[in-house]
C-alpha cells in the first residue's frame, strides 16, 4: 500500500471521528489533531526502530525532566523525520502550505525555540493563534483520544514504521490543499507544526501507549 493511501485512510478515520451530527469537521481541529498525531508519530518512528534494532539504541532519545515531574523527549533521530531529513513533517507541510498559494510560512526555527521554552510549563503545546481558530481539542488531548485507535489502523496496513509521522503529514497536506479556501494556508501550516513539534516530545505514558 503506498504512503498517500495509508495517509488518505487516516484522513477518512480521523474526518468520521471529528464530524459533527451533519457531517461537518472543524478544519483547525482537523488540522492541530494531525499535528499532534504526526510530531508524536516521529518519536513513535524511533522508539520502534530502536526496538527492530535498526537504530543504536544509545543516545537515540534523550530525555529531560522537568521541574513539574513531567519527562519529555528530544533528540536528533527525531529532528530527522520531524524537521531536518530531504523528506520530514515540516518539509511536506511547508510544501503543501506553498502549494496552496501561502506567501508567508512561519519560522520553523521559533516554534522549535518555543516548545523548548514552554517544556514543563502552562503555555507547553498550547497553539499561539486567534482564539476564533483554536482546535476544540488541545494537541495533548487530540493525541490521548486518537493515537490508539490510529496507531492501530496503520499497524494493520502494509507500510514501513519509520514513515509513521509522514502518513499523518501525508493527510494534513491533503487537507491544507483541499481547505485553502477555508483557512490560509500559511496559518494551517503553523497549526500543524506548533502541534507537530510539541507533541514530537510528549512521554507515551502520558496518554497510555506503550511500544
Amino acid at each position: 500500500m503506498s504512503p498517500d493511501q495509508i495517509s488518505a485512510k487516516l484522513r477518512e478515520h480521523l474526518e468520521a471521528q471529528l464530524s459533527d451530527s451533519h457531517g461537518r469537521v472543524h478544519v483547525e481541529t482537523m488540522l492541530s489533531a494531525l499535528g499532534a498525531l504526526a510530531g508524536f508519530g516521529c518519536q513513535i518512528a524511533v522508539r520502534e526502530a530502536v526496538k527492530a534494532g535498526r537504530i543504536n539504541p544509545e543516545g537515540a532519545l534523550v530525555e529531560v525532566t522537568t521541574n513539574d515531574g513531567g519527562t519529555y523527549y528530544f533528540g536528533d533521530q527525531i529532528n530527522q523525520p520531524l524537521l531536518e531529513a530531504p523528506i520530514s513533517v515540516w518539509k511536506l507541510i511547508a510544501g503543501a502550505a506553498q502549494h496552496a498559494g501561502a506567501k508567508d510560512l512561519p519560522d520553523i526555527i521559533e516554534i522549535v525555540r518555543h516548545v523548548s521554552a514552554t517544556v514543563g510549563g502552562g503555555g507547553f503545546g498550547v497553539l499561539r493563534i486567534d482564539p476564533k481558530n483554536q482546535p476544540h481539542e488541545a494537541p495533548v488531548d487530540a493525541l490521548k483520544k486518537h493515537w490508539q485507535p490510529c496507531y492501530a489502523l496503520i499497524s494493520s496496513l502494509p507500510r514501513d514504521p519509520l514513515m509513521t509521522g509522514w502518513y499523518f503529514a501525508g493527510a494534513a497536506q491533503s487537507v491544507i490543499v483541499d481547505a485553502r479556501q477555508v483557512i490560509d494556508p500559511a496559518l494551517a501550516c503553523r497549526i500543524v507544526m506548533e502541534a507537530a513539534v510539541a507533541m514530537s516530545k510528549v512521554d507515551p505514558r502520558v496518554i497510555g501507549f506503550e511500544i
